[in-house]
């Protein structure tokens, strides 16, 4: 469909020699009367549903393409293939999800190709998309000005666009810190122009480059648990899915750590309402599941909360590490050294919880972790004690020193931590 003319480029001119084009704008493919365009029609920088008329028979036949256009060759429009069109769905997120909906695609016999473009250092393939994402009390008056104007208004973990760089790109409404932003992506190719012009446009905001560790600092200012553990690996009819993961794949390698052991692994699930996600469940419809979550909803649940750790008792961690008898390495400002971080929480010697995602919160300087404990201990200013380490020295994973268990006081407090995001973020979600 298109002439390459330029190594490392996906856009081209379109082979006006050997087919005959029409082109549908993006935005009106399910319109009733379409604009039905011809390539001298075609704008810089827009996308497009390509209409296909060859020699080999076929007539107007729609390929679901679409395509942008990145400039002209003459007065003919190079383009470049952006993704499918309708009936397609892209997936972003940790592996798992992933794995269970190619695992369903490919037993389940259905119609549909899975495409994966992995993040993972494993993957040899160049990927396909760039993903940014701008937080912060500052974010939206930047995005305004990347923009160049207003943003339509989107809600809350909604679709919509955004044009930076003079690409229109797919925006998610998301927030973190308290305030509102936007998650968008586009061509791999379009990244490094889109990074220049969000970083020159930032300068008059103070924004930085910190460094990609302090990315999941954000999960725990905004009470958001990233990653539970999924509830693959437990019984028979998850067994096809177990033996149908590679060897090497996340969930066959994915690590838990911490204080908190059970030789159950039922015991390291969360349940929609230890995450505080039971007021989003609707029994209003059927789906799969339904019986199981209309049987548990009855209680008794954990609630989720903020743990503020001791400063005395987190130093102390800190001094321990130039002892004989150190305690686990704390790092800044995420202490996860395990996939699944589980930290058993105390009080007067009993289990009352588990403890994950420590993070180091430097406009509170505070440590802070999320957990989820038994409602009767969930009373704000209540002190209770994490166990921080792992019992008989550690184990064996390479990311785990030996060291000794140490405790810290912890007092409950709200989630989300951010005064900001509790007054601000969590009352604009709808």
């Amino acid at each position: 469909m298109t002439i390459p003319l330029e190594s490392g480029s996906a856009a081209g001119p379109l082979a006006v020699h050997a087919n005959f084009y029409e082109f549908i704008p993006e935005d009106s493919i399910d319109d009733l009367d379409p604009p039905i365009l011809l390539a001298h029609e075609l704008e810089q920088g827009q996308r497009y549903y390509v209409i296909l008329t060859g020699g080999n028979g076929l007539y107007r036949y729609d390929i679901n393409d679409i395509v942008e256009v990145r400039g002209f060759h003459n007065r003919t429009p190079k383009v470049a293939f952006v993704r499918k069109g309708r009936d397609m769905v892209n997936i972003v997120g940790r592996p798992t999800v992933a794995s269970w909906v190619q695992f369903n695609a490919e037993s389940g016999r259905y119609d549909v190709v899975v495409d994966r473009d992995e993040r993972s250092v494993t993957n040899p393939m160049p990927r396909k998309n760039f993903r940014f994402e701008l937080q912060g009390p500052n974010a939206w008056r930047l995005l305004e000005k990347l923009n160049g104007g207003p943003i339509e208004d989107i809600k809350f973990f909604n679709m919509g666009a955004i044009t930076v760089a003079g690409r229109r790109l797919r925006a998610l409404r998301h927030g973190m810190g308290g305030a509102p932003g936007l998650e968008f992506w586009g061509p791999l190719e379009y990244g490094p122009e889109v990074k220049a012009a969000i970083l020159a446009a930032g300068e008059e905001f103070g924004l930085r480059q910190v460094g990609g560790r302090a990315y999941s600092s954000a999960a725990v200012d905004s009470g958001w648990i990233p990653c539970p553990l999924p509830g693959i690996y437990t019984g028979e009819h998850m067994r096809p899915y177990r033996e149908w993961l590679k060897a090497d794949s996340f969930d066959a390698v994915a690590s838990l750590g911490g204080s908190f052991y059970s030789k159950r692994i039922e015991d390291y699930y969360f349940t929609p309402w230890d995450l505080d996600y039971g007021r989003l469940i609707k029994f209003d419809h059927d789906f799969i599941g339904r019986a199981a979550l209309e049987e548990k909803a009855k209680g008794p649940h954990r609630k989720k909360v903020s743990l503020v750790w001791n400063a005395d008792d987190v130093a102390a961690i800190h001094r321990s590490l130039g002892d004989d008898n150190n305690g686990k390495y704390m790092e800044m400002p995420t202490a996860h050294y395990a996939s699944y971080p589980y930290d058993r929480v105390v009080r007067n010697g009993r289990t009352v919880g588990v403890s994950t995602y420590l993070g180091h919160l430097f406009v509170d300087r505070a440590w802070v972790s999320l957990a989820v404990v038994d409602e009767a201990e969930a009373e704000l200013g209540r002190e209770l004690t994490v166990v921080w380490g792992e019992e008989d020295g550690g184990s064996n994973r390479p990311l785990v020193e030996r060291h000794v268990q140490m405790e810290a006081r912890a007092t409950v407090a709200a989630w989300p931590f951010s005064k900001l995001a509790r007054q601000g973020y969590r009352h604009t979600q709808s």
